[in-house]
C-alpha cells in the first residue's frame, strides 16, 4: 500500500536571469521534479544514479517566484520519498529539463493514519 510523505523543506529559487523560472508559477504545484543524491557508494559520484521525484510543492502564497527563498511543503507520491526526502536530505529543483533551485528537508510531517 503507498501513501504519501510530507516534508517541509527549505528552497531557494534561481532568478530568472540564472537559469531559474521564467515567470511565476501558479501554488500548489505538481510540476517540479526533486533530485536526490543515489544512497549508494560514498565513493565518486554517478548523476546517472540520482533519484528523481515528483511532489507537491506548496510554498504558502498564490505563486511560486524566481529567486526567492522559503520554507515549503512538499507531497511526495512515491513510497520512495520516505527513503530519500529525509531530514537534512538535499536536493535539486527541476523544470522543463533544467535546474531551477535547491533544497534541503527540514522536516518530515506524516499524515494521519485513517
Amino acid at each position: 500500500m503507498t501513501s504519501v510523505h510530507k516534508v517541509t523543506a527549505h528552497i531557494t529559487f534561481a532568478r530568472t536571469e540564472e537559469g531559474g523560472l521564467h515567470q511565476p508559477m501558479a501554488n500548489p504545484s505538481p510540476s517540479l521534479i526533486f533530485c536526490f543524491r543515489s544512497l549508494g557508494d560514498e565513493g565518486a559520484h554517478d548523476d546517472s544514479a540520482d533519484v528523481q521525484l515528483g511532489a507537491v510543492l506548496d510554498v504558502g502564497e498564490p505563486l511560486v517566484q524566481p529567486g526567492t527563498s522559503s520554507d515549503v511543503q512538499l507531497t511526495f507520491w512515491s513510497d520512495l520519498g520516505r527513503i530519500y526526502a529525509t531530514v537534512g536530505a538535499t536536493f535539486l529543483v527541476w523544470y522543463a529539463g533544467r535546474t531551477v533551485g535547491e533544497g534541503c528537508v527540514i522536516g518530515v510531517t506524516e499524515p494521519p493514519r485513517v
